[in-house]
């Protein structure tokens, strides 16, 4: 009896620690946004969901991924003369022992027009295996999950070892010109998406540390002032 006591208060212990670990990093990581807030003069706030984020953002392919979809934290101003979120933005893949969080930091820009459904990331090794979509090939990652969004599209290499995804990449791509490889030259990592409404920028992996956040706006400003002046639209 004393032993399952002892076991089970062990147990209480361990998850207990992890919860209030979890919290404490939930906590610190609302008082670093907040502060970058502060700096910029922008709104700050943690009291946030995924909904008030597509009221944003419209039905980005981002955030259709996955499952039990969070939206931890969102700071809100201007930023080269547009309208700018910034949010953490969390889901799931996978169930159970399978299961993997992932999070997201995203910049959000209103480009004051329509825009056409796209996506621009990095042609990583995945992405170059090619399936029978499009005479280009689309990326086999890519076209599963535009598969799963309904859609058959297809990719166009752009420079800068980065792909163009849309219905119609080739008009895309010749409505941004050879502006989208210059804006992309000599970056790493970078995934641009539209839904329509706005555009999203963001960098694949975990949140964007605090002293990267200011460079994660005038990056995502810069590219929503090179896509405004192309003729997408």
């Amino acid at each position: 009896m004393l032993a399952a006591l002892v076991m089970f208060g062990a147990v209480a212990l361990v998850f207990g620690g992890i919860f209030w670990l979890g919290m404490a990093m939930e906590r610190r990581r609302d008082a670093a946004m907040k502060r970058v807030a502060d700096t910029l003069g922008w709104r700050f706030t943690s009291d946030c969901d995924v909904e008030a984020v597509r009221s944003l953002a419209g039905d980005l392919p981002l955030l259709a991924h996955g499952h039990t979809r969070e939206a931890e934290r969102m700071m809100q101003g201007r930023a080269g003369g547009r309208d700018v979120a910034v949010v953490d933005y969390c889901w799931s893949d996978g169930h159970d022992d399978a299961r993997i969080s992932r999070q997201q930091t995203i910049a959000l820009l209103d480009l004051g027009r329509a825009l056409p459904a796209f996506a621009i990331k990095p042609a990583g090794i995945v992405e170059r295996v090619s399936d029978m979509f499009g005479e280009n090939g689309a990326p086999l990652a890519g076209a599963l999950r535009w598969m799963q969004e309904g859609s058959e599209r297809s990719a166009k290499d752009i420079g800068g070892d980065y792909r163009l995804f849309a219905e119609n990449p080739e008009a895309v791509a010749a409505a941004l010109g050879a502006r989208a490889a210059e804006l992309l030259r000599g970056t790493e990592g970078w995934q641009l998406q539209s839904s329509g409404k706005a555009l999203a920028v963001f960098r694949s992996g975990a949140y964007v540390p605090e002293k990267e956040i200011a460079g994660l706006v005038a990056e995502a400003a810069r590219f929503a002032e090179a896509i405004a002046q192309s003729g997408v639209g």
